[in-house]
């Protein structure tokens, strides 16, 4: 019998987080070949690629929760997907202004569950301490969801009330949009909505990867439901298409060993903003030649 334990101990344990983020990163590319390279790439099964690339996401986000819990320091930890995103956007402004290339946008998303995450913990401590400075950091959870809401809303005003669109002016209003969207990330407009950062927020206090298989099979089902329920709005990005799908992650988090492995961290960092880069650059290069 303990031999039996043993051995569903082994079998259940066999993956670390960098091998996590590998096997996310496999699956992501696979992903963004279907989504980026859809003429290029017409004569593969796309929709089988949409479908295995709902698992990348969520393991990535898995990865990163456990990361914050571990890291020597989450503020950090907080400035490098700030800056890994800042140099995506600048890399890929140039072509989005164009017409030629879309951005990827899912560091954000991971951006806002680390400091859901370190805000609510630090309120957390300091109410256990007895401290009504904990108000403040619940203060702070409310300021960095509604500031960049009301700015980014107050921007597409202006630009509805004082932008022809027919002038170049148009085209300094949709690069400013760029920037602040860069520069102070609209939780209603990043990847994946605000159910999937709910989710990675509730991963982290979980702490445990059985409860968090859980609660993915959770939001999968309300993704599910939603996706022939809800189609529209804020939450399409969950409730499109297969996302669901994200499910089958459920099999990669059962398998890890809460080890970190020995990874490097700016390699994930990098890879992501220049495959997709690179995919969509040969998927324009190869309609204006076909």
């Amino acid at each position: 019998m303990v031999k039996a334990i043993s051995a569903v101990h082994r079998l259940l344990n066999r993956l670390n987080q960098t091998q996590l983020k590998v096997i996310a990163l496999a699956l992501m590319t696979i992903d963004h070949v279907a989504a980026y390279g859809s003429t290029m790439f017409s004569f593969l099964p796309l929709d089988l690629f949409r479908i295995i690339g709902r698992i990348a996401a969520p393991l990535f986000m898995f990865a990163l929760v456990n990361g914050l819990m571990h890291t020597r320091s989450k503020k950090r930890f907080m400035l490098r997907l700030y800056i890994a995103d800042l140099i995506t956007v600048a890399v890929f402004t140039p072509g989005m202004l164009t017409g030629y290339m879309s951005a990827p946008r899912i560091l954000p998303t991971y951006l806002y569950v680390a400091i859901y995450c370190f805000l609510i913990e630090k309120a957390a401590d300091k109410f256990k301490s007895k401290r009504a400075s904990g108000l403040l950091y619940i203060a702070a959870v409310a300021a960095v969801t509604v500031i960049p809401v009301l700015i980014d809303q107050t921007v597409i005003d202006w630009m509805c009330a004082t932008v022809n669109h027919s002038s170049d002016n148009m085209w300094d209003a949709i690069t400013l949009r760029l920037i602040l969207r860069a520069i102070l990330p609209n939780i209603w407009t990043i990847d994946g909505s605000p159910l999937f950062v709910l989710m990675g927020v509730i991963w982290y206090f979980a702490r445990n990867k059985y409860a968090c298989a859980g609660i993915l099979a959770l939001f999968s089902i309300i993704s599910y439901l939603g996706t022939y329920r809800f189609p529209t709005g804020y939450f399409i990005d969950f409730f499109y298409g297969k996302q669901y799908m994200m499910i089958l992650a459920a099999i990669f988090i059962i398998l890890y060993n809460g080890q970190r492995g020995n990874g490097k961290k700016w390699f994930f960092y990098a890879y992501y903003p220049l495959h997709v880069f690179l995919i969509q650059a040969a998927e324009n290069i190869f309609i204006s030649f076909s």
